[in-house]
């Protein structure tokens, strides 16, 4: 992923390592302290230069990449919420539930709903 950013600022191909490390490992509970360990800088580095480069803050993005993955999960019809919170790292289902409305408009089940058409 790195190699296509040959023209690209350090920053730049930073801010790609961190989306491709959450995009890989969000199954995982992420944090900034987590991100920024695994990719070998310092929190508060990592913390602006996302948001520089982004416009968003780094949790936001894990949030959005996490319920994108429950958005495909609900569709499938297999899981329980519990068992989709827990196999994308949050804390509880109660917590995944407020994150997925906040991002969509919509809980969990009343999403599912509109996928059973």
């Amino acid at each position: 992923m790195l190699e296509g950013l040959k023209g690209g600022s350090k920053t730049e191909k930073l801010i790609c390592s961190v989306k491709k490390y959450v995009q890989e490992n969000y199954k995982e509970k992420l944090t900034l302290s987590t991100i920024s360990n695994a990719i070998g800088i310092s929190q508060g580095y990592l913390s602006s230069a996302f948001k520089k480069q982004t416009g968003s803050n780094l949790n936001d993005y894990v949030n959005q990449i996490k319920i994108e993955k429950a958005q495909e999960l609900l569709g499938m019809h297999e899981y329980m919420m519990y068992e989709i919170s827990d196999m994308l790292g949050f804390e509880n289902a109660y917590y995944f539930s407020k994150v997925f409305k906040k991002l969509t408009g919509m809980t969990p089940s009343e999403y599912e709903m509109t996928r059973k058409n």
